[in-house]
């Protein structure tokens, strides 16, 4: 799924980026990690709740425009400070809507929940592996453009969205 595509992406790119170019200490970068994963599992069950009442894609969409829209800013030529936010906030809004991916799998699969959920999982962190691979390549060129990478990610993951809620 290009959606576990993007979260690999940032996730891979940003302490190197952190440290090679933004200066920050192991520790600093530790403390960025942290609380980009943090917001975003302090988030999950929110973000469920949310896609419980109001529906799965929406909740999708919306995390997803807010991902790429907070990745394209880390992408920029800022000040290392608001590329970090960028990423905090970019990292947690999209592992927050984790649940709600979940979901929209299960949702979408029936009855077979478990074996759904494996095949789900299988899917996110192999194929998203492949997006940290390719972050590692674009970053070859310049670090940041791996942001500008998961952003696309996450486009071609809503446009997926829309093909396959028009299919059903």
């Amino acid at each position: 799924s290009t959606y576990s595509m993007a979260v690999m992406a940032l996730v891979t790119i940003m302490p190197l980026f952190l440290q090679r170019s933004g200066g920050f200490t192991t520790g600093q970068t530790g403390i960025v990690f942290a609380l980009a994963m943090l917001i975003g599992a302090m988030g999950q069950p929110w973000v469920g709740r949310l896609s419980d009442a109001k529906g799965r894609r929406g909740v999708f969409i919306v995390g997803s425009v807010l991902g790429v829209a907070t990745a394209i800013v880390a992408g920029l030529p800022l000040a290392p400070v608001w590329i970090s936010l960028s990423l905090i906030l970019a990292i947690g809004i999209l592992v927050a809507i984790r649940s709600s991916v979940l979901a929209l799998a299960v949702d979408f699969a029936g009855q077979r929940e478990a074996t759904t959920l494996g095949f789900v999982f299988v899917v996110m962190d192999g194929v998203g592996a492949l997006g940290a691979a390719l972050a590692g390549v674009v970053g070859d060129f310049q670090l940041h453009y791996a942001f500008l990478l998961a952003a696309g990610f996450s486009v071609i993951s809503i446009a997926a969205i829309f093909a396959v809620n028009r299919a059903r």
